[in-house]
């Protein structure tokens, strides 16, 4: 996986905060790359529901965009 300003990662599963908590525990140590926190997206839901679609479609208008959270 290659990183830029741009990567993201969007978590669709019943219990995103679990999968989250555990995003990189299967990294290599050597590995020290992380998509900072506002770029991951999560979302409760079972992939491919009506639900999961009108999310993803309400994120893609504005992934691009998206700027750090100021601080």
């Amino acid at each position: 996986m290659q990183l830029n300003n741009k990567s993201q990662i969007i978590i669709i599963n019943p219990s995103p905060d679990e999968v989250f908590e555990n995003l990189y525990n299967n990294i290599p140590e050597h590995v020290t790359w992380r998509i900072p926190e506002y770029r991951i997206y999560k979302f409760a839901g079972k992939f491919g529901s009506s639900e999961v679609n009108g999310y993803l479609k309400s994120i893609e208008r504005v992934s691009y965009d998206q700027e750090p959270p100021k601080q």
